[in-house]
């Protein structure tokens, strides 16, 4: 059995293997050959499938929007550096994103459950592009950064958006903020190296989007196969430290996103 997670080890956590996913979707992983070998403890109920190892998508009934996101993904000559398929399916009356990417010899399919609707969807595309062709703009780094933070939470919704730069020790600065009014202040305010470690600033070059729906989730175990032996690096739903999230419960964060600007 692993050591639990304590401030002593977390510098050596394997965050890329936890094990377990988010609750607001699911997972499916294939070998190459298209068989089955793992699945969160929620697929079946928001699938409505019986998955069992060695089961092929076909099997499963899975729509044909997926088996072809699937099919991509195989035929590609990359093994999880290159851009994941990606496509919309309604099944059970519930509409999800799909994501599929391989890595290390695994074809992982992600079904993120989408709350919104198509025209909700489309006001976010109208206005994400509004927002980079003012991007387009700005002839200073220092300049962009204060304008993303502003139209990212625009965007989104968020309470607060920071720019954090990270110095060539590994510690960090908050350079730029947008906030609500009632929140106090971050700008300035200077990190140790030791509150992102490195196996995170790692994921951060891998993966630019990281997304923690609600810090009150349980985590959703991975089964079928050793859940530690996934690695989850490229994946959308991956479950994150107990050590994060109790620093967000900590600063009073519900929920958060993280973008990489490499």
């Amino acid at each position: 059995m692993p050591a639990p997670v304590s401030l002593d080890n977390c510098a050596r956590e394997p965050i890329h293997t936890p094990g377990s996913i988010q609750p607001h979707g699911c997972l499916l992983v294939w070998d190459e050959s298209l068989r089955l070998k793992g699945w969160s403890g929620n697929a079946d109920e928001m699938l409505g499938i019986v998955a069992a190892n060695g089961a092929t998508p076909n099997e499963l009934h899975l729509p044909q929007p997926v088996l072809a996101a699937i099919g991509e993904i195989r035929a590609a000559t990359d093994d999880g550096m290159g851009a994941p398929s990606h496509c919309v399916v309604a099944i059970g009356g519930r509409t999800f994103d799909v994501v599929v990417h391989r890595n290390l010899g695994c074809i992982l399919c992600e079904f993120e459950t989408r709350d919104w609707s198509a025209h909700d969807i489309s006001k976010f595309s109208i206005e994400a592009h509004r927002s980079i062709e003012r991007l387009r703009g700005i002839p200073s780094v220092e300049g962009l950064l204060v304008e993303v933070a502003q139209r990212i939470r625009t965007i989104t919704g968020f309470d607060r958006v920071m720019a954090y730069r990270f110095r060539g020790d590994h510690s960090g600065e908050v350079v730029a903020e947008s906030r609500r009014d009632d929140l106090p202040a971050y700008l300035g305010r200077r990190y140790p190296a030791s509150d992102i470690p490195e196996q995170a600033r790692r994921l951060y070059t891998l993966n630019s989007l990281r997304l923690i729906a609600d810090i009150d989730y349980a985590p959703v175990p991975v089964c079928g196969m050793e859940p530690m032996a996934l690695d989850m690096s490229f994946g959308v739903l991956r479950s994150v430290s107990p050590i994060h999230v109790e620093y967000l419960r900590n600063m009073g964060v519900r929920a958060s996103m993280s973008i990489s600007i490499v």
